[in-house]
């Protein structure tokens, strides 16, 4: 197994990412293309759940990939209750 770690912002990385600031530490994803959106997905392929954190123009959302279910949808733009 790779163990290599790789920091930003620390000399000694507690993880295969560890990015280091000290205040507003953020992680920056940009799409260029106008209309797309961006996300991440994290995956434990020990026992195969995955979710994704997503984000295109209006929405936010966190879905659990595995069983199919968006845990988390917000749309600013949108009215009434659902």
């Amino acid at each position: 197994m790779d163990t290599s770690f790789a920091g930003l912002g620390t000399d000694a990385p507690a993880s295969y990412l560890h990015i280091r600031q000290d205040y507003d530490a953020r992680l920056t994803m940009d799409t260029v293309e106008s209309g797309a959106g961006g996300g991440f997905d994290i995956l434990n392929s020990t026992d195969g759940q995955s979710w994704r954190v997503a984000v295109s123009p209006g929405n936010l959302q966190v879905r659990d990939h595995t069983a199919s279910l968006d845990k988390l949808l917000l749309n600013p733009g949108a009215s009434g209750t659902g």
